[in-house]
């Protein structure tokens, strides 16, 4: 038994016991799994487990009922992800973790801890904030400097305080959500030393007068399912959505934008990377952020221009601040931490079912058209800021 895989040998070695803890799922979809009267079965079993593993339950995704290991494609893997997520929700629990391993060529079979209780506690003075963009854009590595308050060493070091499977720590790439937190007193912002020891949050929670939670979401192509479900799935106030200032916008960060502004939640672009750039780099991709921003009726407010008190003030579904950063020199975090700090707590209702669709908003997938001239301002009907400002 390897430390890799142990958890799921020990789970496959004690297999489903009608009064345990632990639930064998070959697959979950949306059509069978989430139809009526299988939902409610499905939840009742669910909390069921909970309810006798002392408030943890573990499922395993993609093997049989007799303990045999399917495997599954990574897609229809995460879809059952999203349905075992909607049915934690249900039951009053979460999804605490998640350990996938590949079965054959191409198949997946995965562990899922699974608590009971809500996931993250949205208290007035507490903001949940969801985070999106292309892989290797900088989403793990800004939210690893943020908490601590690091620098990143140019290779992704405080990255690795959000990764936690070894293969995402080895590949760089974020294969599930993960999640970060930080606060603040009178005297500012109160960060961990190491975010993955439990009495560093303990303390960041025990002592802040207000506390930003992160949601960490998946950046690779094919997990964009995940993302989905990181973003839709759970109480947000804020969206922030990360730009690499080198590769600019992409096919990934127009779906995660997409999905984003179809819930309607109050969304900050950070674009990131800004120490590898010459700076006509980092207004040519502002520009072409901007002008994204426009094609899906958003009205672009730059920072840099307007200041945080404006941003504060004009966020929201239909406003969209931008500011530019470098974990490396962590230029631009400070405004960020403004930001977090001042911002209120949204409706609880703002963000919507994960039914939500992104047809809801008129977007346009397509590249983006060629740069426009470096002194060319947004023009005061697309910021659309108030006349009494």
């Amino acid at each position: 038994m390897t430390s890799e895989r142990a958890v799921l040998d020990r789970a496959l070695e004690r297999g489903e016991q009608e009064g345990g803890s632990i639930e064998f799922k070959e697959r979950l979809t949306r059509e069978v799994h989430l139809a009526d009267g299988r939902l409610e079965s499905l939840v009742a079993q669910l909390r069921h487990r909970v309810l006798s593993g002392d408030g943890k339950a573990t499922y395993v995704v993609g093997a049989t009922d007799d303990g045999g290991l399917a495997g599954i494609a990574p897609e229809t893997f995460s879809e059952s992800m999203d349905v075992l997520s909607l049915l934690a929700e249900e039951a009053g629990a979460h999804i605490e973790d998640v350990q996938t391993w590949g079965v054959g060529e191409e198949g997946r079979v995965g562990v899922a801890t699974i608590r009971e209780g809500a996931m993250l506690d949205t208290e007035d003075e507490h903001i949940v904030v969801g985070t999106a963009g292309h892989v290797d854009h900088g989403k793990s590595t800004l939210v690893g400097s943020l908490v601590t308050g690091r620098p990143d060493d140019g290779d992704g070091d405080t990255r690795g305080f959000l990764d936690v499977q070894p293969h995402e720590v080895e590949r760089g790439l974020s294969a599930d959500l993960s999640y970060g937190v930080y606060g603040f007193d009178e005297n500012g912002p109160i960060r961990t030393d190491n975010p993955h020891r439990k009495q560093d949050r303990a303390q960041v929670v025990g002592t802040a007068d207000r506390l930003v939670s992160f949601v960490d979401t998946v950046g690779h192509e094919p997990w964009l399912r995940t993302t989905i479900r990181g973003l839709v799935g759970q109480k947000l106030d804020y969206g922030l959505l990360t730009i690499a200032a080198d590769d600019g916008p992409t096919k990934t960060t127009r779906e995660h934008l997409g999905i984003l502004l179809a819930t309607e939640l109050p969304t900050i672009v950070a674009i990131t990377k800004a120490d590898i750039v010459s700076e006509d780099r980092v207004r040519e991709v502002e520009r072409s952020v901007e002008r994204l921003l426009r094609d899906a009726d958003r009205s672009p407010l730059s920072i840099e221009r307007h200041g945080v008190e404006a941003a504060i003030e004009e966020i929201s579904e239909t406003v969209v601040p931008i500011v530019t950063t470098s974990a490396v020199t962590m230029d631009g975090l400070s405004v960020l931490d403004e930001l977090f700090e001042r911002l209120p707590k949204t409706p609880a209702g703002l963000v919507n079912s994960p039914c939500t669709s992104t047809a809801r908003i008129r977007w346009q997938a397509s590249e983006p058209s060629s740069p426009e001239p470096s002194d060319r301002e947004p023009s005061p009907q697309a910021m659309n800021f108030r006349s009494d400002r």
